[in-house]
């Protein structure tokens, strides 16, 4: 660990190193990761992060209320190829902390479990999952109170769910909703074909969405 890592470290109070990472490789030299020198190094409250050319940035989970995210298996032919993700962090004053990047997910792959991408992905799952739980209990507080929520073209409410072009879908009329590699689907009881189909680009929070409509339904 560089000496400039530790020291800044001890300064924030992150107390002991629990792993360090490399990130953000460049997947596109002749076949093969090459390695830029981007690292993450991880601790308990928080993480460092040395990526080339910019200054370190250390940064604490503490510090944010918010977070998206987006996780998308890739196939070619129906052949697993990877796993993309993007995790954005946001704090009650605007500030934001932005991680992605690509790995073989151990369930569909055969790649080592302690394999440096798994395990990176892996610290950043168990880092946002406090700050993700406490944005879906403060979301359906929020719906309880009698507020909608809209994410773009999508909105939600104790009566339902709403899309822009198709209008509003009861809970007792819905079936399901679910993620597949460009659109939220939205699917309607009795019916065959989705009832809706809402590109990402049109539903910011895709996750929290589809989150938010299986905790919402009755009976689903």
């Amino acid at each position: 660990m560089p000496a400039e890592v530790a020291e800044l470290a001890e300064q924030h109070r992150l107390g002991l190193l629990i792993d360090a990472f490399v990130v953000a490789r460049d997947r596109k030299s002749l076949g093969r990761d090459k390695d830029l020198g981007n690292r993450v190094y991880a601790y308990g409250p928080g993480l460092i992060r040395k990526m080339a050319g910019q200054p370190l940035y250390v940064m604490r989970w503490a510090e944010f209320n918010r977070v998206e995210q987006s996780v998308t298996h890739h196939h070619t032919n129906s052949a697993y190829n990877g796993t993309s993700f993007r995790y954005v962090l946001h704090s009650p004053g605007g500030g934001y902390a932005n991680f992605s990047d690509w790995y073989k997910d151990p369930q569909h792959s055969s790649i080592d479990p302690f394999h440096n991408d798994v395990r990176y992905v892996t610290y950043l799952r168990e880092g946002i999952a406090g700050i993700w739980r406490q944005q879906i209990m403060d979301s359906l507080s929020a719906i309880e109170r009698g507020q909608t929520l809209t994410f773009g073209a999508v909105s939600l409410d104790s009566g339902g769910i709403r899309t822009q072009k198709k209008g509003k879908l009861a809970w007792s009329d819905f079936r399901d909703i679910s993620l597949d590699k460009a659109y939220v689907v939205i699917e309607k009881r009795g019916k065959l074909l989705p009832w809706a189909m809402v590109p990402y680009a049109l539903a910011p929070e895709a996750t929290l969405i589809v989150t938010l409509a299986k905790h919402l339904a009755p009976n689903r």
